[in-house]
């Protein structure tokens, strides 16, 4: 059965265009999960888009970091090209082979 919506293509980034997103650290106790520090301008974890792990560097304001349990604004600097669902689709972050949080992406509105 066809659905009444419009398709939505993925929206594509070239690699190295800055990408807007926002960044939210999991919060955990034990550090499970979790990171146990902040990050600063220039983190560069893993992200996956669609099944792929592509190295990031988040760039952020001077002075600003964001801390386990927090969430702030962030531009995406990813080192290959990547496409991204619309729909509200979240992205994880990895760092040493563990999801420490994910990033939503601030797609722009469709045509």
């Amino acid at each position: 059965m066809a659905s009444d919506l419009p398709a939505q293509d993925p929206v594509g980034f070239a690699a190295r265009q800055a990408i807007p997103a926002s960044l939210t650290l999991n919060y955990s106790e034990d550090g499970r999960d979790a990171r146990r520090t902040a990050v600063r301008n220039n983190y560069r974890p893993k992200v996956v888009f669609g099944g792929r792990e592509v190295i990031c560097m988040m760039r952020m304001e001077p002075g600003t970091s964001i801390a386990p349990g927090e969430s702030g604004e962030v531009r995406l600097d990813c080192k290959d090209p990547v496409a991204v669902a619309r729909g509200g689709v979240r992205h994880v972050v990895r760092e040493g082979g563990k999801d420490v949080g994910f990033v939503d992406v601030d797609l722009p509105p469709l045509p």
